[in-house]
């Protein structure tokens, strides 16, 4: 030590305000390390803290010999350092601690930060003989960088890392609730959201995560209209919906279950809302389906009225005739009788069949108009009675369709021929699919008909849902 007598008295006080330096930077650098492990409790980071203070006390030993150095200065009169032992232990045990750190961590920063501190042994001042004061300031200078750059590292771990109150303070601010518990139902964390539905759901707070789980399955709602859904519905008595979740979490080669919920209020009332049109839909089809079983029995019997008034005014015509020939006195003969009667059967016979199918058009096109929906026919059914009941059908089952399925208004029928083929066409302004069509009963049942009659049926959806058909002439023979 006593080249620091030998030394200007200059250096003596640079090195004095270094050590008050490294002696306030290095304590600021172990509180910090200490608060940052009340926020996290590992082992190795209370080892660290003790590293810190070992470094404190290697300074404040530092502190002790230099003010020993300046009291002998200031007395003229040098008594040798007593502090060998004590800087020895300390300059050990701090190695040692290094030496746990590095392997745990697997960096070898701890073991550079010890070097400087060997300075501190005695030996180092037979050894490095004149140059022993410019090692212990390079010391200093090392230890004050180092307190600096570990106060700034330590603040950025406290304002930056996660304590378990900043992780539940975090998930208390979420709008949903989550819940963790053991496999045997002990809950470890669970947020503010979570035991306020616990409470309107169940009476109480449950200390049972499972138990919990299982009870809201007693109070569980339907999801069979909402899709893509994994979990149990319960409706809180505020009216909101909430979906329950429920899945094993594997942390660190141990199982977990966390339990978390999501609010599902708007998508339920759509459901409810849906569910309650589908109900009238059902109907309002259950009520079509009954009226298009009825159409053909009311057409049926409104064309036998037409036939018996058509019967009648034929035969009271004839009669009428014959009737007039008694009261002119004319005795008719056999003649007249004949004249009278010949071509009655087919007078009454003529565009019977015919006129039943253009009625039967007719009568759907009013019971439809009566239910707000339109129907445009553009063109005659077929003369063949086979064909022209085919094409009632066809536009019966495709009005049918469109009404149900396409929501349409307005239906478009055209009719056409050409030498070798009758054509239909029926368009609807309904709403537009881009589905593939599923031909289930009634297009099936359609265009197995219509290959009966050796012809073809299309279905299109754009520009808009189209189903035309086409049956040759040739069919009218088969």
């Amino acid at each position: 030590m006593l080249e620091f007598l030998k030394l200007p008295l200059g250096f003596n006080l640079i090195l004095t305000v270094l050590v008050l330096f490294n002696v306030v930077s290095q304590t600021i650098a172990l509180i910090m390390s200490c608060y940052r492990w009340e926020k996290n409790k590992k082992t190795i980071r209370k080892t660290e803290n003790i590293f810190e203070l070992f470094l404190l006390l290697i300074i404040l030993i530092y502190s002790f010999v230099h003010g020993h150095l300046v009291m002998a200065r200031a007395n003229t009169i040098f008594i040798p350092i007593k502090y060998e032992f004590i800087r020895m232990v300390t300059v050990f045990l701090l190695i040692a601690i290094a030496i746990y750190i590095s392997i745990n961590k697997k960096r070898p920063w701890p073991l550079l930060s010890v070097l400087p501190a060997v300075v501190l042994l005695p030996y180092m001042e037979i050894f490095s003989g004149e140059l022993y004061p410019w090692l212990v300031v390079f010391s200093l200078i090392f230890f004050f960088c180092r307190s600096i750059y570990i106060s700034i590292m330590r603040y950025n771990e406290i304002h930056n890392g996660l304590s378990s109150l900043a992780v539940k303070n975090a998930m208390d601010t979420l709008h949903s609730g989550i819940l963790f518990c053991e496999q045997d139902g002990h809950i470890l964390l669970i947020n503010k959201s979570m035991q306020n539905l616990m409470t309107s759901l169940t009476g109480k707070v449950q200390r049972d995560g499972l138990m919990f789980y299982d009870l809201l399955q007693s109070q569980s709602i339907t999801l069979e209209n909402i899709e893509n859904v994994d979990g149990i519905a319960c409706v809180a008595p505020d009216g909101r919906a909430w979906l329950f979740s429920k899945r094993m979490l594997k942390i660190q080669h141990k199982s977990y279950i966390m339990i978390s919920t999501s609010d599902i209020t708007e998508q339920w009332e759509l459901t409810e809302e849906l569910k309650y049109h589908n109900e009238e839909l059902n109907q309002r089809s259950d009520e079509l389906k009954e009226m298009l079983a009825n159409l053909h029995e009311l057409s049926y019997k409104k064309e036998i009225e037409i036939a018996r008034m058509r019967a009648h005014d034929i035969l009271g015509n004839r009669l009428s005739l014959i009737l007039r020939s008694f009261h002119s006195s004319d005795i008719p003969d056999n003649e007249m009788l004949i004249s009278i009667t010949e071509g009655l059967f087919d007078e009454m016979k003529v565009n019977t069949r015919q006129t039943i199918s253009k009625n039967e058009l007719a009568s759907l096109c009013e019971t439809f108009l009566s239910i707000g929906v339109k129907i445009n026919i553009d063109g005659d059914l077929p003369e063949n009675n086979r064909i022209s009941k085919l094409f009632i059908g066809i536009i019966r089952e495709a009005i049918t369709n469109a009404v149900r399925h396409g929501f349409a208004t307005e239906i478009n029928v055209e009719l056409q021929y050409n030498e070798d083929s009758y054509f239909l066409t029926v368009t609807d302004n309904g709403h537009k699919t881009t589905k593939k069509i599923k031909e289930r009963g009634g297009i099936s049942g359609m265009k197995s008909r219509v290959a009966e009659q050796n012809g073809e049926l299309n279905i299109s959806t754009l520009p808009s849902f189209t189903i035309s058909a086409k049956v040759p002439k040739r069919s009218d023979y088969v």
